[in-house]
């Protein structure tokens, strides 16, 4: 066992360039990936605004949109903002009065109706506040009225309630970590089947009844090709969350060792659906052609291409249970993104590791069983 995984190790380092190829290529495109949907997932629309009433700039209204968080709200003259229209330097501004706004459309667009929601929703919130303070001053002295105020001001609207995944409610999505995971959790597909296929080739070739003359046995020379191939992908993917955690400065929420750890389980289950998959093909262009459907399909089903969160189909989130970059992207996202314990996380490392163990008795039993 040890000295056919020695074997290996010395052909990779050997020959390491489509190891490489492959390590570049799938951290490009998870970092594209992750930071194009990071940066539109957390885009501000910058939006100038007008006073039409002088006592605008001094509302709540005007705090409230001048201070969003989610929103670049700036004050501007009527002529500069008519310029800025005709020029076509921003999409819309807004005119605030005391108790309505227009909005100034230079260009079509989308995200009017966007801004429209947030600017009313933002008068809304003032005239509720409006209310309450009057309500709290006619029933109480002026300093008990201020201390009720500012502890209601104050006060947390939301309750803070730990999820478990296997919990159903809904969990806020962060799409940074989603694009990244799920792309190079895709990408490691291909780097493990294709060293799994080697057992497939040496079989084909005889080399196996050859070796089988020797003192290994069939079992040995399993496991050391299984190994071969969970350490080349493990490798992989500790490379390229490692660029990310030390070069590009994702701190994973503290748990980077943690996360490498957990990768484990997943790259078991990869490495025992290849050689699942290699015990049914008749020959490598078959398997060439198997290969992407079904790692491209897994994908798009398990939550890889998009967070599963926003799939409403019933058939398809069933489909996904059975896909084991599902469960991957799940212990990835419950340690960094959740937070969650690690008993929280044992659902997902079991299924993974109830897969690859299933998977990899049929592969064994039908390579054999067919004397590939």
């Amino acid at each position: 066992m040890i000295a056919i995984l020695q074997a290996k190790l010395k052909v990779l380092f050997h020959r390491p360039w489509d190891f490489i190829i492959t390590t570049i290529a799938s951290f490009l495109f998870a970092f594209v990936f992750s930071q194009v949907i990071g940066h539109q997932s957390t885009t501000a629309f910058h939006i100038p605004l007008i006073a039409m009433d002088e006592s605008v700039k001094d509302s709540g209204v005007a705090e409230s949109l001048i201070h969003s968080e989610l929103h670049n709200f700036y004050w501007e003259t009527e002529e500069q903002l008519e310029d800025d229209l005709i020029n076509g330097r921003v999409e819309f501004g807004v005119a605030l009065y005391e108790d309505k706004f227009l909005i100034l459309e230079g260009m079509t667009s989308t995200n009017i109706y966007i801004a429209e929601q947030y600017i009313k929703n933002a008068y809304i919130k003032d005239e509720q506040n409006k209310r309450l303070e009057a309500l709290v001053r006619n029933q109480f002295p002026q300093a008990e009225a201020d201390q009720k105020l500012y502890d209601i001001k104050n006060a947390s609207l939301y309750t803070v309630k730990e999820n478990s995944f296997k919990q159903t409610e809904d969990r806020s999505i962060d799409n940074t970590y989603q694009a990244l995971f799920g792309i190079t959790l895709f990408f490691v597909i291909y780097t493990i089947a294709y060293r799994v296929l080697n057992i497939f080739v040496e079989k084909q070739a005889g080399v196996w009844d050859r070796m089988i003359l020797s003192p290994l046995s069939k079992s040995q020379m399993y496991i050391g090709n299984f190994l071969y191939s969970f350490l080349t992908g493990y490798a992989q993917l500790a490379i390229i969350l490692s660029v990310f955690r030390f070069i590009i400065g994702i701190n994973f929420n503290g748990k980077f060792l943690l996360t490498l750890l957990l990768i484990a389980p997943y790259v078991f289950a990869i490495v025992s659906l290849s050689l699942f998959i290699v015990s049914l093909v008749k020959s490598i262009q078959q398997f060439n052609a198997a290969m992407p459907i079904v790692a491209i399909s897994m994908a798009m089903i398990g939550g890889a291409y998009w967070p599963l969160e926003i799939v409403e189909s019933k058939v398809m989130l069933t489909l996904s249970k059975f896909m084991p970059i599902k469960y991957g992207i799940d212990l990835l996202n419950g340690i960094t993104v959740y937070d969650l314990s690690f008993d929280q996380l044992l659902m997902p490392v079991s299924i993974l590791l109830l897969m690859g163990v299933l998977m990899m008795g049929l592969g064994i039993h039908f390579m054999e069983r067919r004397h590939v």
